[in-house]
């Protein structure tokens, strides 16, 4: 069993004050009478884009990200502040989550894998039934390569001849695409959700899922310590914690497997009184203090 460790970092609880206090404070400051006087939805765009602005300050300020030096100390980071809570004076409400930006694949990659990425993926599909895996393999590719045409799916779906999926919606495009061509509902057996994304490179051992793992190693049932990690969240510092051998690890470093988080994704979620909730986001990376990917969704 590897040990967990879970030490306190004192001064991190100082962080959580910084934030609470400052998006208060900017959102009296911040909203101005013209703002108040627009319409409802530039109203809550304006609040949400003063609240995205307020956190990436804090962010970047907050000399406690600097103790955040391994594992250890990333995941004693994420267990102080995954999920803050704010209210507002107005009674508007929102939350932030803070989670480690590497637990998935960006799909969006697939056409740069090498053979051994694309080995696993096929026989992942396979091992949950998927009759041509092959194929939708090629489905992907097509789709998130310019010029690439192995199928016939641009010309059939050129709603998706952008060479970049950005949501789930496009995605089931091409499950629906692979069955109406092989009739194999299989596909849909796959839980999509805990292996791939649409952005973001690179994966963390501590903090993806047992899915994944099946995905990235072909022998992780198997493994005592990677069902450590991926059914009780212990953390490892290094890929040699994980008792495989030197061809193991080169293999699953394919994937960008690291233990080393250098990014965060903050997800701040603001709550309007008429029930449509908006989004904004952005991946931070402590090392370098670098911001990347804000987004915002109505």
């Amino acid at each position: 069993m590897i040990k967990h460790k879970r030490a306190g970092y004192a001064l991190l609880f100082t962080l959580f004050i910084i934030f609470t206090i400052t998006i208060i404070l900017s959102q009296i400051l911040q909203l101005s009478d013209k703002s108040m006087q627009s319409s409802t939805q530039i109203r809550n765009y304006m609040q949400l884009s003063y609240l995205t602005k307020d956190i990436i300050k804090v962010i970047k300020k907050a000399p406690e990200l600097k103790n955040i030096k391994d594992a250890d100390t990333f995941d004693a980071f994420l267990q102080s502040f995954s999920l803050i809570p704010i209210k507002f004076k107005d009674g508007t409400k929102a939350v932030i989550e803070i989670k480690p930006s590497s637990t998935t694949i960006n799909i969006n990659n697939i056409s740069q894998w090498n053979r051994y990425q694309k080995e696993r993926f096929v026989s992942f599909l396979r091992s949950y039934g998927v009759l041509s895996p092959n194929y939708f393999l090629n489905l992907l590719i097509d789709i998130t390569t310019l010029k690439s045409t192995l199928t016939d799916i641009k010309t059939d779906l050129p709603s998706l001849n952008s060479a970049i999926l950005n949501k789930w919606r496009d995605f089931e495009k091409i499950e629906q695409y692979y069955i109406s061509i092989t009739k194999d509902y299989n596909i849909l057996n796959i839980p999509w959700k805990k292996i791939i994304s649409f952005e973001g490179n690179g994966l963390d051992a501590n903090y993806i899922s047992c899915e994944l793992w099946n995905l990235i190693y072909f022998d992780s049932s198997n493994n005592i310590k990677i069902q450590n990690i991926c059914h009780y969240k212990q953390i490892i510092n290094t890929l040699g914690d994980l008792s495989l051998s030197n061809n193991e690890i080169k293999d699953i470093e394919k994937f960008g497997i690291t233990t080393n988080t250098e990014k965060i994704k903050v997800i701040i979620k603001l709550f309007l009184k008429d029930k449509k909730d908006i989004i904004s986001s952005f991946f931070y990376n402590i090392r370098i203090k670098k911001v990347s990917n804000v987004s915002m969704a109505f």
